[in-house]
């Protein structure tokens, strides 16, 4: 019953417009013939969208090196949008 009704949701979904400013995070490394295109969620965004290429592969995105840098991108993208941001160890400075 819940397969179903997952199947009939995502078939059903239409996805709408995120209307503020995304940072988008995009895996520089592919494994195929597809380089990342973060223009595909352009649609998507109403707002402007600022493309970070990591270097790694998607599935690779979320390890600890990786975080450790889109933290430091994520917080010159708030401090260049007059944010605040707090650092790893307390105020960012």
């Amino acid at each position: 019953m819940g397969e179903l009704r997952a199947v009939e949701l995502r078939k059903n979904h239409r996805p709408g417009t995120f209307n503020d400013d995304v940072l988008l995070f995009v895996a520089g490394i592919t494994d195929g013939d597809n380089p990342p295109d973060g223009h595909l969620w352009e649609p998507y965004v109403g707002g402007e969208m600022t493309e970070v290429t990591m270097p790694c592969r998607h599935t690779d995105l979320m390890v600890p090196e990786m975080l450790s840098q889109a933290w430091d991108a994520i917080a010159d993208w708030l401090d260049a949008k007059g944010g605040e941001a707090q650092g790893r160890k307390g105020e960012r400075q």
